[in-house]
């Protein structure tokens, strides 16, 4: 029997999505709240919790194995008219069947409700509701303007892995670097680093293997990134520069919402104000002085015009900047040898 751990899900209110997911066997008319348990209104029902539902961690005994396959080209470009150059260049695309994905509760509930083909599929498998539409782990709701408690039933959802029809990606890399003495004791490194990434989509509906999910795009998945270091050498001083750029990336969680996408319209067009977060830089200073052949101090600030995560970000998500803001450091090496 797999481990199965307590958890919660704290789904937003009124949480994704805003139309209620039918229970099997169920129509919008038997969907109409009950009465006695619900204060006697006829509101149609919109599941809106007053507080987390509880869910339950699990294993998944029937993973099947990834199998995936992968293009890889690439040159190095290193030419004789200027030395101490070089350019490398590489081309991947990458393809896996049966990938692999451990998804949040609010994640599977998303696939159950977006899904194309019914509740016939491995999501709504693992989603349990009562017969009135609310979760079997939820312990009350908000309704025309009241909050109404319940003994929980059951989980709402066991969240786990599963197996997606595929995920597909392809992109391009770069790297440069150049090294050249300017003068007596001064030495210029440079080095930099782009990635551009064609595309990135999830076949989520393992009985539909048509349906995409674009990836690419999304928070912490944006189609340009790259940073570029800079150092300057000058006898026991080094100085030390680097710039960091990650391209726009949408504000809403999944791209689908405020675009189309594979024919379908966007899903909740106005969802946001905004449709992307803005690209974002931020610039790095350190230097370093070699006291001695075996003492070494160094400075720097990290952040240094003080950049904040955009909108509503924390700074801990993928494709952010830290949280931390503009940030100043000191320190020492010693070689003990």
């Amino acid at each position: 029997m797999p481990a199965m751990i307590f958890s919660r899900l704290d789904l937003p209110a009124p949480f994704r999505p805003s139309t209620p997911i039918l229970a099997p066997g169920k129509n919008d008319r038997e969907m109409l709240v009950n009465m006695e348990r619900f204060g006697g209104t006829t509101l149609p029902f919109t599941n809106v919790p007053a507080s987390g539902v509880s869910a339950n961690k699990q294993g998944n005994e029937n993973l099947r194995e990834e199998r995936g396959t992968s293009l890889t080209l690439g040159g190095i470009f290193q030419p004789r008219f200027l030395p101490g150059f070089s350019l490398t260049v590489d081309y991947y695309r990458i393809r896996i069947k049966n990938v692999v994905q451990a998804l949040t509760g609010q994640t599977i509930i998303n696939q159950c409700y977006d899904s194309t083909t019914g509740i016939d599929n491995p999501f709504c498998a693992v989603v349990f509701r009562n017969p009135d539409g609310t979760f079997a782990g939820q312990s009350n709701v908000v309704h025309g303007g009241s909050t109404f408690s319940f003994p929980a039933t059951g989980p709402a959802v066991l969240i786990t892995s599963f197996n997606f029809a595929k995920l597909e990606t392809a992109g391009i890399d770069f790297d440069v670097a150049y090294r050249h003495r300017i003068m007596n004791k001064v030495t210029l490194n440079l080095r930099g680093i782009l990635t551009h990434t064609f595309k990135k989509n999830l076949f989520s509906d393992i009985l539909d293997p048509t349906f995409k999910d674009r990836i690419l795009g999304e928070l912490g998945d944006p189609a340009w990134q790259g940073q570029l270091s800079t150092t300057v050498d000058i006898g026991k001083v080094s100085l030390g520069h680097r710039v960091r750029y990650i391209g726009k990336q949408t504000v809403a969680l999944t791209y689908e919402t405020q675009h189309e996408f594979q024919g379908r319209p966007p899903t909740n067009a106005d969802a946001f104000p905004r449709v992307w977060y803005p690209e974002l830089w931020s610039h790095d200073f350190r230097v370093d002085v070699k006291v001695t052949p075996r003492h070494r101090i160094y400075a720097g600030v990290d952040n240094a015009f003080d950049r904040l995560p955009p909108f509503d970000l924390l700074g801990t998500e993928a494709g952010s900047i830290s949280p931390v803001g503009r940030f100043f450091y000191v320190g020492a090496v010693l070689d003990l040898k």
